[in-house]
């Protein structure tokens, strides 16, 4: 019965998890376009400026949005389809867990967790004198997937005995 109660709180915070995400994910694409959508009036605003001016801008500005981004293996983790398939997972990967908790769906739930909450570190040291809210979700974030990580370990180790 209680490996029963943890395998829902697992699954509970990978879903919670994956839906904080998605709005840490749409908050920071939502504070991007603001941002450039400052620029481009900027810019306009200035029709004094010669094309090689402004090219040179617009280079600073992608250079300074896009240079502090951390890309591990050279995968862009704030891309929409990186999200959408880090969500879809964490729906199948919560489902296996109530449903079929095998030995190699908790290793893998482990795996998973485990490696989103070093990315969400990532993203929390990123983000830090940045974005508070960003901060914070993905602090969230971080302590979700760390705990369903640890819980897996914890429910691991019990049906291993």
């Amino acid at each position: 019965m209680q490996s029963r109660v943890i395998r829902f709180i697992i699954a509970a915070l990978l879903l919670s998890g994956a839906a904080l995400f998605a709005v840490g994910s749409v908050v920071e694409h939502g504070r991007e376009s603001d941002r450039h959508a400052a620029g481009t009036t900027e810019s306009e605003g200035e029709h004094t400026e010669s094309e090689s001016e402004h090219a040179e801008g617009a280079g600073s500005n992608a250079t300074e949005t896009g240079a502090d981004e951390v890309r591990p293996l050279g995968l862009n983790l704030e891309s929409t389809s990186f999200v959408i398939m880090g969500v879809l997972i964490s729906v199948v990967l919560a489902a296996a867990v109530v449903w079929r908790p095998t030995r190699p769906v908790l290793l893998l739930v482990v795996a998973f967790a485990a490696t989103f909450a070093l990315l969400d570190l990532l993203e929390v040291i990123g983000q830090a004198g940045n974005d508070t809210t960003l901060v914070a979700i993905a602090s969230m974030v971080g302590l979700a997937h760390a705990a369903a990580a640890v819980l897996d370990i914890g429910l691991l180790r019990t049906s291993a005995t």
